[in-house]
């Protein structure tokens, strides 16, 4: 019996429990055409700023642009992805990359991550590119069975093991893992990367010389889970402020989690709440090697637990 039944397809479930991803062809080639026009049309319009990724929230947004574009994305899940799902999942959020040439690789990072305890099947992500993604224009890295090194109760990023969607710092902390294990994921057009959101990935550099890559990603949410627990790690005190929120403040906030000062606009406004700090016990982290961190991701179905204790 496998963790989660998120696929209609048993073989699928397992795969995404052992290794953290599955690989599916799901849109042809006038859906990848639609995809591009509608990313290119967003790219023309925002092509002055320095940043590539361009969020794009649920539509509880103000933002007609971002509603509409959520609404088309909606559709493009509706029409090709849910057949392929055992559960009710409802798009959460969606988000457009693009990789110029001769643009730097992307580090190494394990993405903002959010949990409700009384769901079997976590949030999930489908990422993928509008036409091929080669070794040589950019495409996904990942570091399979990585999930399994995430924590299953009250999981969350944390600075110190490098799990954290702006860390810099994972490269060091999991270099070893990374070097020994990482693999390309070289993905024809139509195809899709759906991915453990605690799973370690990254992307090559664009070496082409003449093409921007164009990706996108689209976060599904079980849509019988209304409220959800994100944290936010202190690293100079070792502590976890957790917090609760309903799924639209999680989803139109999600880039934001990982800077505390608006955090705590969030609690000030009343959009999220602090439900309780908590001290990690370091010493009882349950790796603290390579050889330690191969014995958790080959042992199926093992999910870690870390020691906390309640701040007073």
């Amino acid at each position: 019996m496998t963790k989660f039944k998120i696929f209609k397809n048993d073989i699928l479930n397992q795969k995404f429990e052992d290794e953290g991803y599955v690989k599916l062809k799901l849109f042809n080639s006038a859906d990848c055409s639609k995809i591009k026009n509608e990313a290119l049309d967003k790219f023309y319009k925002h092509s002055h700023q320095k940043h590539y990724f361009f969020p794009i929230p649920n539509p509880s947004t103000t933002d007609a642009e971002c509603r509409r574009l959520h609404s088309f994305f909606e559709n493009i899940v509706e029409e090709k992805v849910y057949e392929h799902l055992n559960s009710d999942y409802s798009l959460g959020f969606s988000g457009l990359f693009y990789k110029k040439r001769k643009s730097k690789e992307l580090i190494f990072h394990v993405d903002q991550t959010y949990y409700n305890q009384k769901s079997n099947n976590p949030p999930i992500h489908i990422w993928a590119g509008v036409e091929k993604t080669t070794i040589k224009n950019g495409c996904l890295r990942v570091v399979p069975k990585s999930h399994k090194l995430s924590f299953d109760y009250e999981a969350f990023p944390f600075n110190t093991l490098g799990n954290t969607a702006r860390s810099a710092n994972l490269k060091d902390a999991y270099n070893e893992l990374i070097d020994k294990y990482a693999i390309d994921i070289p993905l024809k057009k139509g195809e899709v990367i759906i991915h453990h959101q605690s799973l370690i990935h990254g992307s090559r550099p664009n070496n082409s010389y003449f093409k921007k890559r164009i990706a996108f990603k689209i976060t599904l949410n079980p849509k019988d889970i209304d409220y959800f627990e994100i944290a936010y790690f202190h690293e100079e005190r070792n502590t976890v402020e957790i917090f609760g929120a309903i799924k639209d403040v999680i989803t139109n906030n999600l880039t934001a989690f990982d800077n505390y000062e608006y955090i705590k606009k969030l609690v000030k406004s009343g959009k999220i709440s602090l439900i309780k700090e908590l001290k990690l016990e370091v010493s009882n982290l349950p790796f603290k090697s390579l050889k330690e961190m191969e014995e958790i991701m080959e042992t199926p179905g093992n999910y870690l637990k870390a020691k906390f204790e309640l701040c007073k």
